[in-house]
């Protein structure tokens, strides 16, 4: 209709109080129609015919085309509809199919939309619903491979295996082994999350041997690129390298930014756990620039959360960014995991309740198909914080969450699961299962080396466990073994072994060993970003000084340990102490 017959129709519309009309200034609906009641709405759309609702819908759709959506990108899901009920109106009609078409393609490219501004779940909508519109099996495994990857993002991982295992087979079946290739490589993160990193692994290296006799591309690097960090991740440190040089190779040659970041990041895992610290802190500093440089959002947040050796406040910043970033892309299974790693910095510096609030998602049983990686990765945090505090019943509560990873070919979840295990059966006096958690997490730690987060961990309580076991050439071992592989100013290694080499020589009464040892780690761990460590190490020098008499020189060194444990609240060492100044007060060497 004309504007000059249109609106004295709409003012009479609105002044009968069938319509209103936005004139909020700042409403970006300002000027726009609506009805008054959705009854109204549902009535006057009820009564028009199917063949007036497919016209009008095409019309709307026409004209949104025609005059905004060129620049106005947000409608797309608007048309999408109006082009969906124009098909639902008539399916059979001459035109049917080609309205059909454009309504898939405006829905996917709403869902990729959706995908780019934080809203995966919605994007998972949007591609369900083109994927009922299209007939073409590649076209199919296009939306699937797209719908998985939404999936994933908000943490439905079961269902993003589906999309992607259904994406593969129609890939497949139209003879496209690179893009199931490449869907492969995406499925592979899918079973590491349930626990098979060994199945996608070896459905990887089948897709692996089948393209690398063709001609080199962007899907074969990346594929070859994911294999590396599975078997880097699986403790084979040979075959990784082997299969990330073969992805390096092809994206230096083709310049693919988004292989190079990943292989130079997983390779600098590789260097790392070799003792090739700077090496490998060159190859991830500049998998994170390439990354930021061609903003490439998921190899940036997986730089930041892999740059976890670097001193403590540089953590806190890239744990703080990482989080910032995956809120922005709406990535649930990113922002859990930089909730663990927040959780994991806290608890490193002393920050306990800071802690406990950061790892409270990763505890809800809604997030858990999420967080199944951010959970691992924190379980040895809170065991260690729950029984420090003396709350060995909530401790124990954590172990079912992760039970599965005690048989998984994941090195990381494993060293995960058996370090909070040795730490929670040795507090409630278990010596028999805490040893055979010890063995696990030594012979991990002989594949993963030490500087690995998950294996460094293990170090402390396998020194514990041994010397609780009186098997003291077993933590000799240890320490010596440590001492070989670290690098000289570790801020965790080498105060844990300052705090281990004396309390050795101290059972084995060597006190001259002893009283030099004790000595040289009050240096280290008071320059440890630990306060937990520092105070342990106080009260172990105290015990063994007050035990030989030296009651004025124990007497500062509790006193410093007591204020750090009752900002703590660690229970267990606060009734330690109690002892052991009972012990100065009476003056009397008896304790050992």
């Amino acid at each position: 209709m004309p504007p000059d017959e249109l609106e004295p129709a709409l003012d009479s519309l609105v002044a009968h109080e069938l319509l209103f009309v936005q004139s909020d200034p700042r409403s970006p609906e300002r000027g726009q129609f609506g009805f008054l009641q959705a009854v109204v709405r549902e009535v006057a759309y009820g009564t028009l015919s199917k063949r007036d609702r497919k016209a009008r819908h095409l019309a709307a759709a026409g004209y949104l085309e025609s005059d905004r959506l060129a620049n106005e990108e947000e409608i797309v899901e608007v048309v999408a509809s109006h082009y969906l009920e124009a098909y639902g109106a008539d399916p059979s009609a001459e035109d049917a199919a080609s309205i059909k078409t454009k309504a898939r393609d405006l829905l996917a490219r709403a869902g990729d939309r959706a995908a780019s501004l934080a809203a995966p779940a919605q994007a998972v909508g949007h591609f369900e619903h083109a994927l009922e519109l299209a007939d073409d099996p590649l076209e199919q495994a296009s939306l699937l491979e797209r719908s998985g990857e939404a999936a994933r993002a908000v943490g439905n991982t079961d269902r993003a295996g589906a999309e992607f295992e259904r994406s593969i087979a129609h890939f497949e079946s139209a003879g496209r082994a690179n893009d199931a290739a490449r869907v492969s490589a995406r499925l592979a993160e899918v079973l590491w999350d349930q626990g098979h990193i060994e199945d996608g692994l070896a459905r990887m290296e089948r897709s692996f041997d089948v393209l690398s006799s063709g001609e080199p591309n962007e899907d074969l690097a990346t594929l070859a690129a994911q294999i590396g960090r599975l078997h880097f991740f699986m403790g084979d440190m040979e075959r990784s390298v082997q299969r990330l040089d073969f992805a390096l190779t092809i994206a230096e040659r083709l310049f693919l930014p988004e292989v190079l970041s990943h292989a130079l990041n997983t390779k600098s895992l590789v260097l790392t756990v070799q003792g090739r610290m700077e090496e490998g802190r060159a190859l991830l500093y500049h998998a994170l620039t390439i990354a930021q440089q061609h903003g490439i959002s998921g190899a940036i947040l997986r730089a930041y959360f892999n740059l976890y050796l670097e001193p403590v406040d540089r953590v806190v910043e890239y744990s703080r960014l990482g989080l910032e970033l995956a809120r922005r892309l709406g990535n649930r299974q990113w922002e859990l995991n930089f909730l663990g790693r927040r959780t994991s910095v806290h608890w490193r510096l002393g920050e306990w309740d800071e802690a406990l609030a950061a790892a409270e998602p990763l505890l809800d049983p809604a997030n858990w198909e999420a967080a199944g990686f951010a959970l691992s990765r924190t379980l040895p945090v809170l065991a260690h914080l729950l029984v420090n505090r003396g709350q060995l019943e909530d401790a124990e509560k954590l172990l079912p969450l992760r039970q599965r990873a005690a048989t998984t070919a994941g090195l990381v979840e494993r060293a995960d699961y058996f370090t909070s295990l040795a730490m929670v059966t040795r507090a409630r006096g278990d010596l028999e299962t805490a040893r055979r958690a010890r063995d696990e997490l030594l012979s991990i730690v002989e594949r993963m080396g030490i500087q690995h987060e998950t294996t460094r961990e293990s170090i402390a309580e396998a020194f514990e466990i041994s010397i609780e076991s009186n098997e003291l050439d077993q933590a000799e071992w240890l320490i010596e073994r440590t001492k070989q592989r670290m690098v000289a100013d570790d801020d965790y290694l080498a105060p844990q072994v300052a705090r281990f080499e004396p309390r050795l020589a101290a059972v084995r009464g060597d006190d001259a060993a002893a009283a030099e040892g004790f000595e040289r780690s009050m240096q280290i761990v008071r320059r440890s970003s630990s306060p937990f460590i520092r105070a342990a190490a106080q009260v172990e020098y105290a015990e063994w000084l007050v035990g030989r008499g030296r009651t004025d020189e124990a007497s500062p060194l509790a006193s410093d340990a007591r204020a750090i444990f009752e900002r703590l609240r660690a229970r267990p060492w606060l009734d330690r102490l109690a002892d052991l100044e009972a012990s100065l007060r009476a003056n009397i060497p008896s304790l050992r």
